[in-house]
């Protein structure tokens, strides 16, 4: 087995991982804005929905509304754990870099891993939710085509 404990990162890598990391700070400030977005908006359907619900004789409408409020807070939420740590990716990177710091380097790598690693979850928990809406949508509509609803 080969001893890796020398990596020796070249004037051109380094380069290009500074070049990532001004992109990848691009598109986390974009994700931020968009997080902020998904609170501002669930805080205004948990608002609108308690308004509108207090005014409507159904209390079903508000409830509603508050569900899908909170499932926007709780998604934003989630949302934030990955940007916090590809910020600390970009800055454990930068560090590594202009320091030529193993251990920086050695963290930013880790950060980065559990970013790739949360967002690969979350796309196959994406795609197996996608999965069980087309079965559920194909049995509602063979159950309605047959009349058995």
């Amino acid at each position: 087995m080969e001893d890796n404990s020398n990596l020796i990162v070249n004037e051109s890598a380094k380069s290009n991982l500074v070049e990532a990391t001004k992109w990848a700070k691009f598109l986390c400030i974009l994700a931020a804005i968009g997080a902020a977005f998904m609170v501002l908006a669930g805080l205004g359907v948990i608002a609108v929905s308690a308004i509108g619900g207090a005014m409507a004789d159904s209390g079903l409408t508000g409830g509603v509304g508050v569900g899908v409020g909170i499932f926007y807070l709780v998604f934003a939420a989630i949302y934030v754990i990955p940007l916090m740590k590809a910020f600390k990716w970009i800055s454990k990177t930068r560090e590594a870099i202009s320091d030529n710091s193993s251990s920086a380097f050695e963290e930013a790598s880790y950060n980065l891993r559990f970013v790739l690693k949360f967002f690969g979850i979350l796309s196959i928990a994406v795609i197996i939710l996608y999965i069980v809406i087309m079965i559920g949508v194909v049995a509602f509509g063979a159950a309605s085509a047959f009349g058995t609803m």
